[in-house]
C-alpha cells in the first residue's frame, strides 16, 4: 500500500469485502480516500476517463466496452489510407459529375478484367519472343562470313571520329582564347621638376645690374679718393677709399657670378631624379613584359602540340572510319551508315515477318487485341483504351455500378471502426464507492466482461 496525504492506492483493502480478493480484481486500481466522490471526480479529469456513480453507466459503460472488443481490427498503413482516401475522392467526383459511360454488372467486369489480363500476357509473349529471335538472328548474322563488319565496329569508329574531332575543336577555341602575342607595355616617363630655361631673362637683368653697380663704386670711390688727393689730405687715406671701393665691386660681381651656378646645380638634380625614376620603370616593365611573353610562348607551343597530336588522331580516326565504311560515310549520323552497311537492319526485319514463331505469337496478339476492341465497342466507345490505363478507366466505370465504391467505403469504415474501438478501450473507468451500489457477484460479471487492456480505478473510503 502507498500513501499520499489522505489518500492512497491499494491492491487490497476492507470497502468491498471479499470481492478485492478474487482474481478478478488483480487488474483493478483501488484508490482510498476520505472524499470519493471529489476523489475520484479528480481522477477521471486527470487520467480522461468516464466517471461512474450507478448501476445503471456502470453496466451501459461495461457494455460499451465490451462490444468495441468484438470489431475486427483494421489497420491501415499510411499509403493505403492515402490510396484510399484518393479512390474515394475520384469516386466522389465522378458521382457528382454523372459520369461519361454506361454501368457495368458483374459479368462484364469480369470479362473486362479477364480481356485485360489476357491481352497483357499476349503483349508480353510477343514482344519477348520477338527479341529473343532477333538476338538470336543477330549473334548467327555476326558469325558468318557473310559479315563484311560488325556493327560494333562501326560504332567504336564513330565515336573515335566524333571524339577526335571534338578535342580538336577544344584546342582550337583555347588557341584562340590564348589571343596574340603580348605587345610590349607602354609606360609614361616623368619630366624633371624644374625644366632649365633657354634664355634666363631675370638672371642675366641681375647679373647685368650688379655689373653695373660694381663698376659705378670702383668709378665712385676712384673719384672720391682723387678729390681727396686734390685738397691734400693724406696719401693714405685715398688709397684706403679706392681700395675699399675696389673691394665691394669685386664681392658683388664674386656673388653675381656664384647665383648663376646654383641655379644651373638645382636643374641638374632634377634632371638626375626624373632620369633615374624612369630608368626603374622601364626595367620593371621590361621584366613584366618578358615574363608574360613567356607565358604566352609557353602556352602556344603546348596548345601548337596538342594541335598537332590531335590532328594526327582525326587523321587516324577517319582513316579507319573510311576503311570500315567508305570515304562518303557521315560518322555523325551512324544510323544511315548501319543501315547501309549492316544487312541485320534488313535481315532481321524481314526475317522475322517470315518466322513462324513470331507469326504465331502476333497473330495470337491480334486475336486479343481485336476482343479488347469489340467489349469495349460494345460499351459505347469508339477507341479502347490501353491496357496499362484499364485500372484507372475501371475505377471510372466501377465507381458508378457501386461494387468498387462500396468496397473502398467498407475498408475505410472498417479502419475508423476500429480507431473508435480503440479510444474507447483506451479510456478508463472510475468507479465510486461500488461497494454502495453493486453487489461482488454482478461486479466480478462485469469485470469478465472487459477486454484486456481497459483501465478500472475503483475509489473508496
Amino acid at each position: 500500500m502507498s500513501m499520499q496525504g489522505d489518500s492512497a492506492d491499494s491492491s487490497n483493502g476492507n470497502g468491498l469485502g471479499g470481492s478485492f480478493d478474487s482474481p478478478l480484481m488483480l487488474g483493478v486500481r483501488i484508490v482510498i480516500d476520505p472524499d470519493p466522490a471529489i476523489a475520484g471526480a479528480r481522477l477521471a479529469e486527470e487520467l480522461g476517463g468516464d466517471l461512474i456513480f450507478d448501476l445503471e453507466t456502470a453496466r451501459a459503460e461495461f457494455a460499451v466496452r465490451s462490444d468495441a472488443a468484438r470489431v475486427n481490427p483494421v489497420v491501415l498503413d499510411d499509403q493505403e489510407l492515402d490510396h484510399l482516401l484518393r479512390q474515394a475522392d475520384e469516386i466522389e467526383a465522378l458521382a457528382d459529375h454523372g459520369g461519361d459511360g454506361p454501368d457495368l454488372d458483374d459479368a462484364t467486369l469480369a470479362e473486362l478484367r479477364e480481356l485485360a489480363s489476357t491481352l497483357g500476357t499476349t503483349e508480353r509473349i510477343r514482344t519477348r519472343t520477338e527479341v529473343e529471335f532477333t538476338e538470336t538472328l543477330n549473334r548467327r548474322l555476326s558469325a558468318s562470313s557473310g559479315m563484311a563488319v560488325h556493327p560494333a565496329s562501326i560504332k567504336q569508329a564513330a565515336a573515335a571520329v566524333v571524339a577526335a574531332e571534338a578535342e580538336l575543336d577544344g584546342i582550337d577555341a583555347a588557341i584562340d582564347g590564348l589571343g596574340e602575342r603580348p605587345e610590349p607595355e607602354q609606360i609614361v616617363l616623368d619630366a624633371p621638376t624644374t625644366v632649365p630655361e633657354m634664355f634666363d631673362d631675370a638672371g642675366l637683368e641681375r647679373q647685368r645690374r650688379s655689373r653695373a653697380f660694381a663698376l659705378a663704386v670702383g668709378t665712385i670711390s676712384a673719384g672720391i679718393a682723387l678729390g681727396m688727393l686734390s685738397i691734400g689730405i693724406a696719401v693714405i687715406i685715398p688709397i684706403a677709399v679706392f681700395v675699399a671701393g675696389l673691394l665691394i665691386a669685386g664681392v658683388v660681381m664674386a656673388r653675381s657670378r656664384t647665383g648663376r651656378k646654383d641655379r644651373g646645380a638645382a636643374e641638374a638634380s632634377a634632371l638626375l631624379v626624373a632620369a633615374t625614376g624612369n630608368a626603374e620603370r622601364s626595367t620593371e616593365a621590361a621584366a613584366r613584359d618578358r615574363l608574360a611573353e613567356e607565358e604566352w610562348l609557353a602556352r602556344r607551343s603546348q596548345l601548337e602540340a596538342d594541335r598537332e597530336r590531335s590532328i594526327e588522331h582525326v587523321r587516324s580516326a577517319r582513316r579507319h572510319w573510311e576503311t570500315l565504311t567508305g570515304a562518303d560515310a557521315d560518322p555523325h549520323d551512324l544510323e544511315s551508315v548501319l543501315r547501309l552497311h549492316d544487312p541485320q537492319f534488313v535481315i532481321t526485319d524481314a526475317a522475322s515477318r517470315t518466322s513462324p514463331t513470331v507469326r504465331t505469337v502476333n497473330a495470337v496478339h491480334r486475336k486479343a487485341m481485336a476482343r479488347w476492341k469489340i467489349a469495349w465497342a460494345a460499351l459505347g466507345y469508339e477507341e479502347a483504351p490501353a491496357v496499362e490505363d484499364f485500372e484507372a478507366q475501371l475505377l471510372r466505370l466501377g465507381g458508378r455500378s457501386g461494387a468498387q465504391a462500396q468496397l473502398v467505403e467498407n475498408r475505410l469504415k472498417a479502419a475508423e471502426a476500429w480507431e473508435s474501438a480503440g479510444a474507447i478501450i483506451d479510456r478508463p473507468m472510475v468507479l465510486v464507492e461500488p461497494e454502495v451500489w453493486i453487489d461482488e457477484a454482478e461486479l466480478e460479471s462485469l469485470l469478465a466482461t472487459l477486454p484486456a487492456g481497459v483501465q478500472v480505478v475503483v475509489v473508496t473510503r
